[in-house]
């Protein structure tokens, strides 16, 4: 290990955060949102912590803590002409020192890495796997269809176009009820991405939201997430307008590999498992109703 006097961790500063889009790029399996690096950085300044070895940023590692039961680690990394010299560990330690007081951690693991977070006392989610699909947008109108298919039921509106922000919010937060509180993750992403919006035309819930989707830029096209829909009719409308957005272009989505509308709903689109992840705990998680949800948010934020 180098020198551990000159070596520190720290919190990373904004003009920081290019970094760790930078060194991404040619990592194996990487392809990170600039936006969800912002919205992490803006949520909370110190989630995100750097490794510095005679002054230069050699490591970087995110922990956010949605609340006192739960915590998500991500974009660990380390600068690779300074792999194995300890820094990573000290970084991680760092981070784990940080959100030791949650309930529960979380994080992603690539299959090669299951092991080492084991060894970190993690173990593996009962859902087993999250799978990265990967397809490409289509040419059509963003709107052809999403409003000739059931058009008495309920209505599909571009998100810059839907000003209730708030009703998305608690639609998320109702429909994730079982997972830990992300109103103010939701509510930045929302000032961040494009997107759609389902609400409803019955006269019971009449303009109530049943449904949405958010789309945003990453280092290779573009990525799908937060996805929520009360019905599978809802969520292949709003995919497809979805997929409008970015013609010919590359789409990815993070989906639940159990989750079988899901996996369906985009194999229909010609989407294909690029990757597989597995969540890792370090505590038995709570059972997660994943019933409305069509896909994970982000590698950023679980």
């Amino acid at each position: 290990m180098a020198h551990p006097d000159e070596y520190t961790t720290r919190t990373a500063t904004k003009e920081e955060l290019a970094l760790l889009l930078d060194w991404s790029i040619t990592e194996p399996g990487w392809n990170i949102s600039a936006i969800d690096i912002q919205a992490l950085h803006e949520l909370d300044p110190e989630s995100i912590l750097v490794g510095e070895y005679q002054g230069e940023v050699v490591a970087f590692i995110t922990g956010y803590k949605y609340d006192d039961t739960f915590a998500y680690i991500s974009y660990y990394i380390v600068k690779p002409e300074h792999r194995g010299k300890g820094f990573g560990l000290s970084l991680w330690m760092a981070c784990m020192g940080r959100v030791k007081s949650c309930t529960t951690v979380c994080c992603f693991a690539v299959q090669a890495q299951v092991d080492a977070y084991k060894k970190s006392g993690f173990r593996a989610d009962a859902h087993k796997t999250i799978e990265e699909y990967v397809g490409f947008g289509t040419n059509s109108d963003p709107l052809q269809g999403a409003l000739e298919f059931g058009n008495d039921s309920w209505s599909v509106v571009p998100l810059r176009e839907f000003s209730r922000c708030e009703d998305i919010v608690q639609y998320d937060a109702a429909a994730n009820a079982s997972c830990a509180p992300r109103q103010a993750m939701i509510r930045m992403l929302l000032t961040k991405t494009d997107g759609f919006v389902a609400t409803s035309k019955k006269a019971e819930n009449y303009g109530c939201v049943i449904g949405y989707g958010l789309i945003s830029p990453v280092q290779k096209g573009y990525r799908v997430g937060p996805f929520v829909a009360d019905s599978s009719e809802v969520a292949h409308r709003l995919f497809s307008a979805l997929r409008s957005i970015t013609a010919d272009v590359s789409i990815s989505i993070l989906i639940p590999a159990f989750s079988k509308q899901s996996c369906r709903m985009v194999e229909s689109a010609g989407f294909k498992v690029h990757m597989a992840l597995q969540r890792m705990f370090t505590a038995t998680p709570q059972q997660v109703d994943f019933g409305k949800v069509y896909s994970v948010c982000s590698q950023g934020f679980g």
